[in-house]
């Protein structure tokens, strides 16, 4: 047998950080404003699928796709560098699904 068809799921932790554009928070900062934001890390899930072709009995390639199920909360505010006022929201239940291909080489020993 050559191909080798399978199908995985998993749990894990997503430890996500997240940088507002330089750009954009210089052009805050020109008007007179501090702009930052920031995320929460959360737990995610993931799923998919692959197949693996033995090009000898111990090398193979292999071909994937993975769904990476991720949502996060996070919060933004935005203060007048002059008077101090300050607005902010928080932000609950980003996406940061994401849908991975992959291409690999595999040597089993």
């Amino acid at each position: 047998q050559k191909l080798f068809p399978y199908v995985y799921g998993g749990a894990g932790y997503s430890f996500n950080s997240f940088t507002v554009e330089t750009a954009l928070v210089d052009d805050w900062a020109d008007f007179g404003f501090t702009l930052s934001e920031s995320i929460k890390s959360a737990p995610s899930f993931s799923f998919g699928a692959g197949l693996d072709y033995a090009i000898t009995p111990k090398i193979l390639i292999g071909f994937e796709g993975k769904m990476v199920i991720c949502k996060a909360d996070g919060e933004w505010t935005l203060e007048d560098d002059t008077t101090g006022e300050t607005i902010s929201a928080t932000l609950t239940g980003m996406s940061l699904n994401r849908f991975i291909v992959g291409l690999g080489l595999k040597y089993q020993f």
